[in-house]
């Protein structure tokens, strides 16, 4: 999409989008304005406890969370679906956790849970297809709360390949291998080095059920995790691939989560720019669709989109 044509398309939500905006940061500033009313009656009051003090503005800042996280979700639902009308294929479908497995899900990414929902997109390109979360997980860090993982969690059909295969990163925790992936009578798997495939990324370990596999497969995944991290424009990085009979999973790191469009107390002319900006990342996941079905055979995979 040309810049002229995408923000002349778009011009009517990016008005209903700012008027929402308007909206909440009213709302914001009435808040603002009843605390510095609380404040005043507290000095009056000659209230010197600090708690009395301090409960305002945890509460100012918590609805300030809130319209911030409002407003991103407005901005999305209303940019989103007109930006995959675009593309035939391409579907938007709201905030959503990804339908992972949890044994699959304890293989591929660091411990942690799933913090709340966020953009998903599927897309069916005849026989491709693929399905794209936007994942932060959180876990406890003795008194604290930290972010294991931040990025997107990609699925794409099996790729046509009897062994199941892991790649992740050599140094990070990560769920037990002992079951494999399809049970508990399934073997201890071999392993081997990967190394570091991109300058974001860390090293990287492959695991399979045998020698036969690793020895067959490895340079192909080394070289499809290669092309895959080529196809980023920031330092966006494969950190780990699931690949099963089912489905193959692609983790990515990404500090800066795709489809982001609008911060509460950004202009509007930063708006159009966002638009601008997720109609290019729509095309990473069809790239990553393309690659990954021909990767190993040459062909795209049968599976179809369900």
């Amino acid at each position: 999409m040309q810049t002229e044509s995408l923000i002349e398309g778009f011009s009517a939500v990016v008005e209903t989008v700012s008027a929402t905006k308007a909206r909440f940061k009213l709302e914001l500033g009435l808040a603002a304005g009843v605390m510095i009313i609380a404040y005043l009656w507290m000095i009056n009051a000659k209230l010197d406890d600090f708690q009395f003090f301090a409960l305002p503005a945890f509460g100012l800042f918590g609805f300030s969370a809130l319209q911030a996280r409002r407003y991103k979700n407005h901005s999305a639902n209303h940019i989103m679906p007109l930006l995959c009308e675009a593309i035939d294929g391409l579907s938007y479908n709201g905030f959503q956790t990804p339908g992972i497995l949890e044994r699959e899900k304890q293989l591929l990414l660091p411990k942690g849970n799933f913090a709340g929902q966020n953009i998903s997109l599927s897309g069916g390109f005849g026989k491709q297809w693929f399905r794209q979360n936007n994942i932060i997980l959180k876990r406890r860090s003795g008194k604290r709360t930290v972010t294991s993982f931040h990025g997107v969690l990609l699925q794409l059909p099996a790729i046509g390949i009897a062994s199941p295969m892991l790649a992740r990163p050599s140094a990070q925790g990560r769920g037990a291998l002992s079951t494999w992936v399809f049970g508990s009578d399934d073997p201890m798997p071999a392993k081997t080095s990967l190394g570091r495939l991109s300058d974001y990324g860390e090293d990287l370990t492959l695991f399979a059920p045998d020698g036969a596999a690793l020895t067959e497969f490895a340079p192909k995944l080394a070289n499809l995790i290669k092309q895959s991290d080529a196809v980023f424009t920031d330092s966006a990085t494969v950190d780990a691939v699931l690949i099963t009979q089912n489905s193959t999973w692609i983790a990515i790191a990404d500090g800066s989560l795709p489809f982001s469009t609008g911060g509460i107390f950004q202009p509007k002319a930063a708006l159009t720019g966002d638009i601008e900006r997720a109609s290019r990342e729509l095309a990473v996941p069809i790239r990553l669709m393309q690659l990954w079905s021909q990767g190993f055979s040459g062909t795209p995979d049968s599976a179809e989109l369900t």
